[in-house]
Order: structure tokens, then sequence, then C-alpha cells
């Protein structure tokens, strides 16, 4: 990998990084780290092409939250107030959408290795190193995309050349092939290795990326004033390869991907038609429960939130329970509210998925199949149940 071209050009290195810093040193030179920072986002919105506004942006100040902006001064305005924590931006712009249909083409491919994930650094270390040589396997060996250390693992960014997937006739046929599209080059670039809570809930509309120069607030020491009073090495997101420019097409994995939109188009029918076998079972009784889907609707989730309220919560609500569409709309509301005093998350559309539930009538995931199909959320499950 190349050496770091962050901290040439300008950011602080060595000058307290790793050390305890008082807050008057750190106020005295944060202009130094505006300066990086500022390289930072130039750089990162050099993946885009073309460069288009408005686009999201969040930061520690922000709690997470999305907040739109029109120029590239306006984000930066938003960093400087958040300090330069968890400075985030969007890799698409915003209004993706029209009436209903995707316009944006999925021409930026994103992969998250979280240090969680993994039993140590080397193995961390390892997981990129494939990760790498699976990208040039696949898109060819001049392909050299950007890699960030985040603070808690690596984030690899490839510019690609691509277009609406909607608009082919043979992708036609599936939901949303764009937005699937970047979820699943997630996993199959890494081998599974991606961390699975972003692999769920990645789209173009919440896209986050750190920039370059800015901390990650989990590793900042703050005082009981919110004063940064020391900055680790480790805290600062830091080019570690450069993208070398070079925007492959996507066309080399398209078959691969078609056999996946293909195979879990298949599951989901055979999954349909177990539940209505089974769906006998419950007729129209609306006092049955099923006791794990209960508990986990008094139990905040901080992941897998869609993946719940797709596969499980919206049938049971709707065709177990046999609620109206307004009481399980309620229902579901309270417990996102909950969810998202954990970990805040956008783009959930609760509606959606009660209308999908009604219409097709499929019963929720069981418990046994859960476990099979989504073991960490299974366990997360069983544990608070406990």
């Amino acid at each position: 990998m190349t050496t770091t071209k962050i901290i040439e050009r300008g950011s602080m290195g060595s000058f307290f990084l790793n050390r305890a810093t008082s807050v008057k040193e750190i106020s005295t030179h944060i202009h130094q780290y505006i300066s990086a920072l500022q390289w930072g986002l130039d750089y990162l919105l050099g993946h885009s092409a073309p460069l288009i506004w408005p686009r999201t942006i969040s930061t520690y100040a922000t709690q997470g939250k999305q907040i739109l902006v029109y120029s590239q001064d306006q984000a930066l305005a938003w960093f400087r107030q958040a300090r330069l924590l968890d400075c985030r931006i969007n890799a698409y712009p915003s209004y993706t959408e029209w009436k209903g249909l995707n316009r944006q083409a999925p021409n930026f491919l994103f992969v998250d290795l979280d240090l969680s994930g993994f039993k140590s650094q080397d193995a961390l270390n390892r997981a990129l190193k494939k990760t790498l040589k699976s990208i040039k396997e696949k898109f060819g060996d001049n392909i050299s995309p950007t890699v960030l250390w985040t603070g808690n693992g690596y984030h690899i960014y490839l510019p690609v050349t691509a277009f609406i997937l909607e608009l082919e006739s043979v992708f036609a046929e599936f939901d949303e092939p764009s937005k699937q599209f970047i979820l699943w080059t997630e996993q199959f670039l890494s081998s599974n290795k991606a961390d699975p809570c972003h692999s769920s809930s990645l789209s173009f509309k919440n896209c986050i990326v750190r920039v370059p120069g800015s901390f990650n607030s989990k590793l900042v020491e703050l005082n009981e004033n919110g004063e940064i009073v020391k900055i680790p090495e480790s805290a600062e997101v830091k080019i570690m390869q450069e993208w070398n420019g070079v925007r492959p097409s996507i066309k080399p994995i398209l078959s691969d991907f078609y056999i996946y939109l293909a195979d879990s188009k298949l599951k989901e029918i055979h999954r349909i038609m177990k539940s209505r076998k089974n769906s006998v079972r419950y007729g129209n009784n609306h006092d049955h429960k099923i006791r794990y889907i209960e508990a986990l609707l008094q139990i905040p989730i901080p992941d897998h939130r869609k993946y719940t309220l797709r596969l499980i919560v919206a049938p049971y609500l709707i065709n177990v329970r046999k609620l109206s569409y307004e009481d399980a709309l309620s229902i579901i509301r309270e417990w996102l509210d909950r969810c998202d005093r954990l970990k805040p998350l956008v783009g959930v559309s609760s509606k959606t998925y009660l209308s999908a539930a009604a219409r097709v009538g499929y019963l929720p995931q069981g418990f046994s199949d859960l476990k099979t199909e989504n073991r960490q959320l299974a366990d997360l499950i069983s544990r608070q149940i406990k």
C-alpha cells in the first residue's frame, strides 16, 4: 500500500496525536486540522463524476442525522461546527428517484471491513489484502481503489462505470436492482467478510462515507464540557491507499449478480409458498402470538431493522395478529423510536413493508429459519429473551 498522502498534505501527524493535549493547544492548531480535512473532502469528492449537489452529510453534532447541503463550503461549515468529529458525506447525490423510479446508476462501490468482525488486527489486514486481490481479479490488475483507515477498520471506495440497471430488460423483473447491486458487491468482493450490519442497510440514500482528515469520535477523549482533550493517532481517518483514477466497468460481474438475483427470487418464492401452506395454523385467530416476536417488539435493536420489519414484524402484525394497518403502524413506529435511541437509522419505510405483507400474505420468518439465515440477529434476540 502507498504511504498515506493526507499526512503529507497537512495532517497534524505527530504534533499532538497519541498524547494528552490541552484544549488550548487543540484550539490553537485546529486550522491545520481543518486544512487537512478540506483536502480530504476535495479528494473524496473527486470520486464523483460528475459532482452533483445537493447531497447529505452527517457529523457527531447531528448525532448521525443526515443534513442536506448544497455546496462543498456548506459541508465544511458543518464539519467545522462538529470539531471534525464523525464527518461523513453521501457518496451519491440526493434526489436519486423521480416518482418512485430510480435514476441513479450504481457507480460507487463501498466495502466496510470492521475490526469488531475479526479476531485480531492481523485477521483484518488479511481480509483487506484478499478483498483488494479480489477486486483486481474481477476488474483488472490496473484497479487500485481508495482504502481508508477509519479508526475501527477499513473502508474501500471504488468508483466504477455503471448504468441504471432498472432500464435493462434482463434486470427489469427484479426489485431495485441498482440498489441491490451496491448491497451485493460489498459481500461479493470481500468474500462475505464485510460488516453484515452495514450491508443490510446500504442504499443510495445512506451511502455515507467518512472524510479523510476527520476523527472517529469513539476514539477521541472529551472532557465534561464536551471539549476535545486527547486524540489518539488511531482516531484519525487516514488514506492508506489512493485511488488511481481508473473506473472499471461493472460488466464483468453482472453475470454473477444476475445469478444472485435469480437465486434470491427463487428462495423468496419457496418461502412464500411454505408460509401459505402453513397459514391454516393461524386462521383468523386474532389472539395468536409468537413468543419470540412479541419479545422482540419489547426490546430495541441497533441493527438489522429493515430485515426484521420486512421478514418478521410486518407479516406478523398483519397476517398473524390480524391487526389493522393503523394499529400495526403504531406498534412499529413505537418500536423504531426505541431502536433509534440506540442507533439512528434513516430510510426505513414501515408503510412499504406493511403494504407488501398485506398484498402478498406471507407469514413471518420462524425462529429456526432465522438462526440459519441471520444468526447474528437470532443470537441478539436469544440474549435479550434470556
